[in-house]
């Protein structure tokens, strides 16, 4: 039973990434500047656990025969995350030059295994090799035991290469949620809060990989039960990633981040000025408003934009709109308390721009210090 079930969350690894891969294809990835990224890694995901697959099921000759492939494969899973979540939270134009040496180490090994195996080694040397490699069998060939080291020195790489862009990637999100504030009014999809659910996922993947990396394969195929949890939670995070990707919007419009860019910083926009804009646009009524809105109206660009709230603010760009759309939703109690007409909150929360009743609530009691409900209920001896 134990093995139908290896078998299962093997074929669920391989599975998972693929058919997000798929669909990546089919809805077109030039929707969005980062799937291509995510679309990448879904392949090479895919890709490993399919020859993963092969290995703990016996199929050696054709492990072997793509082995080099494998060999690269396995160590652009960690860069292609960290350049999708990097490509998500960035306003930069993307195809960057620089970006391809976070693929040169595993483009190396590719080039390395496919020389020992297709130059140095013929047809039927090429599975020994590999069967050596993976500690299958015994050789003292020199060639072999050159191979065998350069595999050891790829697994570490892997594993300190994971550690050292799962920290990228940490700091990547946290400067995201700082500098978020500062051009956004709304949370939902810009803070990316699955993200967190992932980083769950995400640390019991890290588990799991450095356990399986560390032992030696032949201690890991034979424990079916280990290779089952394993790949079975190796399946959910790709699942689940690809599935968030998916339904995640871009978080910066390149359009307009391209073109107030080329707006001057020459402009000089008061404390004053910004008050009658939003008392008399009331910009904020818009759930999508962001700094890029502001932009626009005033003519510059979105550093001085941002500077300019900060300044004669002293707070950021959610936190000057939240404020204002607070102050209009008390006006909006406290003329319907004088005319005695009732009003739903979440009408309220929506007309004054908030995109979720949750967010107006906690906006409201941070702003006020006490809820909607508790303001009206203040009101109600003014009605006997």
């Amino acid at each position: 039973m134990i093995n139908e079930i290896k078998t299962i969350a093997l074929a669920i690894a391989f599975f998972s990434p693929l058919v997000w891969a798929i669909t990546y294809l089919i809805d077109g990835l030039k929707r969005q500047k980062s799937r291509v990224w995510l679309f990448v890694l879904m392949l090479a995901a895919s890709f490993t656990y399919m020859m993963t697959y092969a290995k703990f099921m016996g199929h050696i000759d054709f492990y072997a025969a793509l082995f080099p492939l494998q060999a690269g494969a396995a160590l652009t899973l960690f860069p292609l995350l960290y350049l999708y979540v990097d490509s998500l939270t960035t306003e930069r134009k993307e195809w960057r030059y620089f970006r391809i040496w976070h693929f040169v180490f595993p483009i190396l090994m590719t080039l390395v295994f496919v020389f020992f195996q297709k130059f140095m080694m013929q047809a039927d040397t090429e599975i020994f090799f590999v069967k050596y490699l993976l500690g299958m069998i015994e050789n003292s060939d020199k060639l072999f035991i050159i191979g065998k080291a350069i595999y050891d020195i790829g697994k570490i790489v892997f594993i300190l290469s994971s550690v050292v862009y799962v920290v990228l990637i940490v700091i990547t999100l946290r400067r995201h949620y700082n500098r978020i504030r500062e051009f956004f009014a709304k949370s939902e999809g810009n803070e990316l809060n699955w993200f967190r659910t992932l980083a769950v996922f995400f640390f019991v993947v890290m588990v799991f990989y450095l356990i399986i990396h560390i032992l030696k394969n032949q201690q890991i195929e034979h424990r079916a039960l280990l290779i089952s949890i394993s790949y079975f939670i190796f399946g959910a995070f790709f699942w689940f990633l690809g599935l968030n990707g998916f339904r995640q919007s871009e978080v910066f419009n390149l359009f307009d981040v391209t073109q107030t860019d080329n707006f001057g910083i020459d402009a000089r926009i008061s404390k004053d000025e910004i008050e009658l804009y939003l008392t008399d646009k009331k910009p904020y009524r818009n759930a999508n408003v962001s700094v890029f809105d502001f932009c626009y109206y005033f003519h510059t660009n979105r550093t001085y934009m941002s500077d300019a709230i900060s300044k004669g603010f002293g707070l950021n760009f959610r936190g000057l709109i939240n404020q204002y759309r607070i102050r209009d939703a008390v006006e909006i109690l406290n003329n319907a308390h004088k005319s005695e007409i009732h009003v739903e909150l979440e009408e309220v929360s929506q007309k004054v721009g908030f995109s979720s009743y949750g967010t107006f609530l906690r906006v409201f009691k941070s702003e006020l210090g006490l809820t909607p409900t508790d303001f009206m209920k203040l009101q109600a001896p003014l009605r006997d």
